[in-house]
């Protein structure tokens, strides 16, 4: 932000994008197994790049209350510690890169990969340990997971890279 950005502005941005996050994982598409598709994680990111750490928690509250109005509520609690998870990892990343000369398309494609490997990762274990799906049978959702992180990559770079000099 700007220094001379209105103080409440930040915070509209952020329940924005709560909101923005909530839409983007409520319009989703079933997995063969358990959970969902969605295009969350690439406006979650997006809130990251644009905010900082209210865009981590204001897409992990985002995500994780989409899972809990929805049919998916027993994700709620896991989908909370990944997303907040992935979003520091980005935010990390981001801010790494932004102190040095590197070419920032690049760090875009770091911390959206970082972050997605997170969220597969993330959600294998939780549907392995609390979903009870145990270690191999909660392998079969990795390819959806997979699909839905490359998209998420995808979304957050196009989006990134436009928004960019706004940001500036």
């Amino acid at each position: 932000m700007k220094p001379n950005t209105p103080k409440i502005l930040p915070l509209v941005l952020s329940a924005l994008f709560l909101a923005l996050t909530f839409l983007a994982t409520l319009l989703s598409f079933p997995a063969p197994v358990v959970g969902n598709l969605n295009l969350g994680d690439g406006v979650l990111l997006t809130g990251v790049f644009l905010l900082g750490i209210p865009g981590v928690i204001a897409g992990a509250l985002g995500a994780a209350l989409c899972d809990l109005v929805g049919p998916y509520a027993i994700y709620a609690p896991g989908t909370l510690v990944i997303k907040l998870f992935m979003g520091f990892a980005a935010f990390g990343i981001l801010k790494l890169f932004q102190k040095r000369e590197h070419p920032r398309k690049l760090s875009f494609l770091l911390a959206g990969f970082a972050a997605e490997l997170l969220m597969v990762g993330g959600y294998y274990l939780y549907e392995a340990t609390f979903l009870s799906l145990g270690f191999v049978g909660a392998l079969a959702n990795i390819p959806f997971n997979l699909l839905q992180g490359g998209v998420g990559v995808a979304v957050f770079f196009l989006a990134a890279s436009l928004l960019e000099k706004w940001k500036r």
